[in-house]
């Protein structure tokens, strides 16, 4: 899905990026990759760190598996197949190929029972990104995180929301859709699986609940956004590692 959204909340902030990367790293996103998004309730830490943790990323290097960005979950906005998770990853691929070798490995599946008796839930999808997009780390940020289940034929009306939202939340909170990715579905190998995750930042949370709750643009168009993505996952996210 090459979606017109895309284009549009690139073209709503130019040059933001250059200026937040600055201050801590940038991740790079690239076409071509295939990203993992991994979403989960640590409840025993120390069996992960100890058991599971340095096993798996001994066997994620022989896949070339790389870590991208890690995330403490700060505010659950909409719920819908993610539930409840306190912690977002996010690992990259080479390709859809070795996403599923790394997975079935014999080594690896016998660590997942280790995984999944220290985590309480979770949820993992695999997306891949058409354009090549720098997001910066930076533990000041508040990172909004938009997984979302289309209404193909409204789809247009998500457009239409932009149009109108996008230049004021930009110009006037701080937001910057261009500094994360826009990641498309791939396959359905995972057990989450909505059509994209977009990944955005706002300067701190106050400037998403001034937006949200105070914007008058935003609640005159609210229902062009529902009737597209009325299925969603959308929290708001800090950065950790």
């Amino acid at each position: 899905m090459k979606n017109i959204t895309y284009s549009i909340i690139l073209l709503l902030s130019t040059g933001a990026v250059t200026c937040q990367a600055q201050k801590e790293k940038v991740v790079v996103f690239e076409p071509g990759k295939v990203y993992e998004v991994f979403l989960y309730k640590i409840t025993d830490k120390d069996k992960l760190q100890n058991e599971y943790s340095p096993r798996a990323k001994k066997i994620a290097k022989e896949f070339g598996v790389k870590h991208i960005a890690t995330f403490d979950v700060a505010t659950i906005n909409f719920s819908a197949g993610a539930g409840k998770p306190r912690t977002v990853s996010i690992f990259e691929f080479e390709d859809i190929d070795t996403y599923r070798r790394f997975q079935n490995d014999l080594d690896y599946v016998k660590l997942k029972g280790i995984r999944n008796s220290s985590i309480g839930y979770v949820a993992q999808g695999v997306f891949a990104t058409d354009e090549q997009v720098a997001m910066p780390l930076d533990k000041t940020l508040s990172y909004d995180f938009n997984a979302s289940w289309t209404v193909p034929e409204n789809m247009p009306n998500l457009d239409k929301y932009f149009e109108k939202v996008g230049p004021i939340a930009v110009e006037k909170y701080g937001f910057n859709p261009s500094a994360g990715p826009f990641l498309k579905r791939v396959s359905y190998d995972g057990n989450w699986n909505p059509d994209f995750v977009k990944i955005s930042t706002w300067p701190d949370p106050n400037a998403i609940n001034r937006f949200f709750q105070n914007e008058s643009v935003y609640k005159e168009v609210e229902h062009l956004r529902e009737s597209a993505i009325p299925v969603k996952d959308v929290m708001q996210l800090t950065y950790i590692k």
